[in-house]
């Protein structure tokens, strides 16, 4: 296993299909509870019921794994900081629903940057 710098922690995101012949439920709890002894940081274990081995569909698993990104990507996302943001230039953004769907809504020194 790679070697991490002292007090660094690595937060883990396992998805997986309960019917996954290859990776069976189980193993994939076996290899969450290994990550768990062996990581610093936490480790989230995801079985969809109705999906086997093929790759994340539908919105409930890409939302899934956008929400861990989300929550684990330092500094920025749903748990990041003002000061972050604030080296990073970037600006809040708010979201609305238009009855189509959801809507971002940005700044407009954003959309003046933009033309």
């Amino acid at each position: 296993m790679p070697s991490r710098l002292e007090g660094q922690e690595t937060a883990a995101l396992l998805i997986n299909g309960a019917r996954d012949r290859i990776t069976t439920p189980e193993a994939a709890e076996s290899s969450a509870q290994f990550l768990r002894q062996v990581l610093r940081g936490p480790v989230r274990l995801e079985i969809f019921p109705d999906r086997g081995a093929e790759m994340l569909r539908g919105e409930a698993e890409s939302r899934c794994l956008m929400e861990f990104l989300s929550d684990h990507l330092h500094g920025v996302g749903r748990k990041g900081s003002e000061e972050a943001m604030r080296k990073m230039g970037a600006e809040p953004v708010s979201f609305a629903e238009d009855g189509s769907g959801l809507v971002m809504q940005v700044s407009d020194r954003f959309l003046d940057q933009m033309d």
